[in-house]
């Protein structure tokens, strides 16, 4: 049930998202909040069986910021049946992204380079324990 609620949770801010950017809003996913999330559930004094997901900040843009590239279809879309991905596709998306970091952070890294990075050390150890304190994920 946690993963399904998830996926319908990821659904639902798309659609908000959508939604603000068609009326000229800009808005951003706010994951931190499972950073700490035994505090956030305090602070937004949340009952039994809710878990924060995730928060939207949203609002008139006081910028323009460049867009940070995103992986090819071709790179996560299978038709019929799961076809591997391409290196090439792979290679030239890590190019893509370092060049990208660079202009915008002046960051000397890639995509794959900041996943593994992010993926070294335990994520976040907290969420197990919390869900099950929240009535989830016992089984």
């Amino acid at each position: 049930m946690v993963l399904i609620g998830a996926v319908d949770c990821g659904i639902i801010a798309q659609n908000v998202m959508l939604a603000a950017e068609s009326l000229g809003l800009g808005g951003v996913y706010l994951g931190y909040i499972r950073n700490d999330i035994n505090r956030t559930a305090e602070i937004l004094k949340l009952p039994k069986y809710v878990v924060p997901m995730f928060g939207m900040a949203l609002g008139h843009p006081a910028q323009d910021p460049m867009l940070r590239p995103r992986l090819p279809l071709e790179a996560m879309v299978s038709e019929n049946h799961y076809q591997p991905i391409d290196s090439q596709v792979l290679a030239d998306y890590r190019a893509l992204t370092r060049a990208y970091y660079q202009e915008r952070s002046k960051m000397d890294t890639d995509w794959a380079e900041q996943m593994t990075e992010s993926l070294k050390g335990g994520i976040r150890p907290e969420i197990l324990p919390f869900l099950h304190k929240q009535g989830f994920a016992r089984k």
